[in-house]
């Protein structure tokens, strides 16, 4: 597993404590803080550590376990996660390139230093008929993004409301980028409301994956969009915290029962975090670590 806990009535045992506050100070509400509470402790003890995770100076989250050995940086990443899953029907991405050839000449026009060279970055080109725009340079690749979304009224009126999200980065092929569909509300058709279950399991090739377990509401909802999914030929963006995780295409006709696999470059130990924030039941607001404290203790 991600996080090792090892207890022996003979050995000293380190307790680790981490405190947290949210990064932004009007999240701090009553009702957060306890929420935060409840779900960080239930994505913990998918890992066996037995924490205790309480209130802080009011405001503020304390998290102990006791640990002989404990990556500080995976357990760090499982408790700050927002745990804001959502699923996003996607465009086919080859009719947006032309529009990202026509944003750098503009700005080869502005002699606009700082903002031009898309092209630069540009590394390859999705294959065809996916959701993928193309992959492109890591560096400065937040920049890129906000030139994108920025931009929008340059396309045909049909198209505007389309997200550009980046995806895992695929190390020398360097950093994807998706079309997604969007909408005026610039909500999710599904998001991490809907499930119930999520566990860790494995693929027909023994690869790691994630199985979720959708409410009755979300079952109804998958049917439908993984339907439209199939008979279009499109794909369905899986989002985690903005991020896209995959995209896998739907051949064999809508879903049902709300029973699916989330598959993609995952070991154990990342389908294990993975299954733990989503299983949390909700997300949560941003955190930060506001303070780490260990001590050896017999």
């Amino acid at each position: 597993m991600l996080l090792l806990f090892i207890v022996s009535s003979c050995q000293r045992q380190t307790e680790h404590q981490f405190i947290y506050t949210f990064k932004d100070a009007k999240d701090a509400t009553v009702e957060n803080v306890h929420k935060v509470v409840e779900v960080v402790t239930t994505r913990l003890d998918v890992y066996g550590l037995d924490p205790l995770v309480e209130v802080y100076q009011g405001d503020k989250i304390s998290v102990k376990v006791h640990s002989n050995e404990l990556d500080q940086e995976s357990f760090n990443k499982v408790v700050v996660n927002r745990g804001k899953l959502e699923f996003w029907e996607t465009y086919e991405a080859e009719p947006f390139l032309q529009y990202v050839f026509d944003i750098d000449k503009e700005f080869e026009k502005e002699d606009s230093t700082s903002l031009r060279a898309i092209q630069d970055k540009f590394i390859a080109q999705g294959y065809p008929g996916g959701s993928i725009l193309g992959y492109f340079k890591s560096n400065d690749t937040l920049g890129l993004l906000n030139i994108l979304n920025a931009n929008k009224s340059k396309l045909p009126q049909k198209k505007r409301l389309v997200k550009f999200l980046y995806g895992i980065p695929e190390g020398e092929r360097g950093i994807p980028i998706y079309t997604i569909k969007g909408n005026r509300e610039d909500k999710a058709s599904l998001t991490e409301a809907v499930i119930t279950e999520a566990r860790q399991g494995y693929n027909y090739a023994n690869s790691p994956i994630v199985n979720i377990q959708m409410n009755k509401e979300g079952a109804s909802r998958w049917e439908r969009m993984t339907g439209k999914a199939s008979s279009e030929g499109r794909q369905i963006a899986i989002v985690v915290n903005d991020v896209v995780q995959t995209a896998p295409g739907i051949n064999g006709g809508p879903i049902k029962g709300g029973s699916s696999e989330i598959s993609g470059e995952y070991t154990v130990d990342s389908a294990w975090e993975f299954a733990a924030v989503i299983s949390s039941k909700g997300r949560i607001p941003e955190l930060k670590l506001f303070k780490y404290v260990n001590e050896t203790q017999k």
